[in-house]
C-alpha cells in the first residue's frame, strides 16, 4: 500500500509496538567484525564468533545499510518513507522491528549508553 503524504516521524512520543519502553532516539550500530556480501538484493551476513550466516532481505538490509551509530530509529523511518513512500507508522514499525531482531541475532554493537 502507498502512503503519498510525506508526514515525518518524529521523535516525541513514539513508541514501538512491541516494546512500549523503547524510544526512536536509539542510535544502531552495525557489528565491525561481520563479512557482508550482496547478492540479488539481499545481503548475505556472517557472524564468524557464532559461525552463522544470515540473509537480510532488501528491507532489512536497508535498515542494517543505516545503522552507523550517528542516525536515530526514527531517521531511518524517514529515510525508509522518503524512498518506498510508506505509512510513517509502518515504516516506524517496520524499522524498529528490524533493529530488535538485527539485535536479537547479535549484528548490532551492543549500546554502551544503555540505548
Amino acid at each position: 500500500m502507498k502512503y503519498h503524504s510525506r508526514e515525518k516521524v518524529s521523535p516525541e512520543g513514539v513508541f514501538s509496538e512491541s516494546n512500549p519502553d523503547s524510544t526512536t532516539d536509539i542510535r544502531p550500530l552495525r557489528r565491525s567484525d561481520l563479512t557482508v556480501r550482496i547478492i540479488d538484493g539481499d545481503a548475505l551476513v556472517l557472524n564468524q564468533k557464532s559461525g552463522l550466516i544470515h540473509q537480510l532481505n532488501q528491507t532489512a538490509n536497508f535498515v542494517w545499510e543505516h545503522c552507523d551509530g550517528q542516525s536515530p530509529i526514527h531517521e531511518i523511518a524517514n529515510q525508509l518513507i522518503e524512498i518506498y513512500d510508506v505509512d510513517p507508522k509502518i515504516a516506524l514499525n517496520d524499522v524498529t522491528e528490524a533493529v530488535r531482531r538485527l539485535r536479537e541475532l547479535e549484528l548490532l554493537e551492543t549500546p554502551v549508553n544503555g540505548n
